[in-house]
């Protein structure tokens, strides 16, 4: 599966239609989508998308997305697929791997462009980054916060 892009706090990670399909079309043998390790700030770690959603999905039709951190670390951040992106979320992985994101992130069907591929990411955000203003951005509905 291809490779994540750091861009500054940013990390794109496209998605080629093919890719997606065939994650689809063999969910339960292949599994999530896992990218290569990626350090940002300091923090590394990977990310995971569910194309059809994680088993702890709530919504027919969603997809699922998460950050796995690779050491113990607190972070703000804000994960997007395609177009669509979550609220500010806030963890703590005290003991540095465990998945941190989204069970419903959005229809993948929104997220998907003309071709049918997907650039899915997270931007890490600075400490202090006001939550509040943050309360409306959850387009989504539900989604937890770890898995």
């Amino acid at each position: 599966v291809g490779f994540p892009v750091v861009l500054g706090r940013k990390v794109e990670w496209p998605l080629f239609a093919h890719q997606v399909a065939r994650y689809r079309n063999n969910a339960v043998e292949l599994g999530p989508m896992i990218s290569e390790d990626v350090v940002v700030s300091g923090i590394p770690f990977r990310l995971k998308f569910y194309p059809d959603g994680s088993a702890l999905r709530q919504t027919d039709g969603f997809c699922s997305l998460y950050l796995r951190t690779l050491k113990p670390a607190n972070l703000r951040f804000r994960l997007f697929t395609g177009n669509v992106a979550s609220p500010i979320l806030e963890a703590t992985s005290a003991t540095g791997s465990r998945d941190l994101g989204r069970h419903d992130m959005c229809f993948l069907k929104d997220a998907l462009d003309a071709s049918g591929g997907v650039v899915i990411g997270v931007e890490l955000l600075p400490e202090g980054t006001d939550m509040s203003q943050d309360k409306d951005r959850d387009k989504m509905g539900g989604g937890g916060s770890g898995s």
